[in-house]
């Protein structure tokens, strides 16, 4: 009987404590963050950003991308000077509404806890 390479790495996983999980889980954002920023230095065309937001491991939005894409347009003819997104899920959608606002633009956030 063969033992998978993802049923061993799984067994390897579930044995490591929880600061080395949290670590690894570290590592792969700073990954990310660091892909996204050489992407972003390459670009800053409408469509590159929505395939590098949506293309994410962690800050994928979760609208659809059509729908925030037409709202995309028209803020980027705005460019607003204030952004306030009230309620977020992972921050995709801040970081696509970032890209398109004014260079100077104030960002809030608005993170409910329960």
């Amino acid at each position: 009987m063969t033992t998978s390479l993802i049923s061993i790495y799984n067994r390897f996983y579930a044995k490591l404590p929880v600061w080395i999980k949290r670590f690894l889980q570290i590592i792969l954002v700073l990954q990310d963050i660091i892909h996204l920023e050489v992407n972003l230095r390459n670009s800053k065309k409408l469509d590159d950003i929505l395939r590098i937001a949506f293309n994410s491991n962690f800050i994928r939005p979760v609208q659809i991308m059509y729908e925030i894409k037409n709202l995309l347009l028209i803020l980027d003819k705005a460019k607003p000077k204030v952004v306030l997104e009230i309620g977020t899920a992972v921050g995709g959608t801040l970081f696509l509404f970032s890209n398109i606002a004014h260079e100077e633009a104030t960002l809030i956030q608005l993170i409910f806890i329960k």
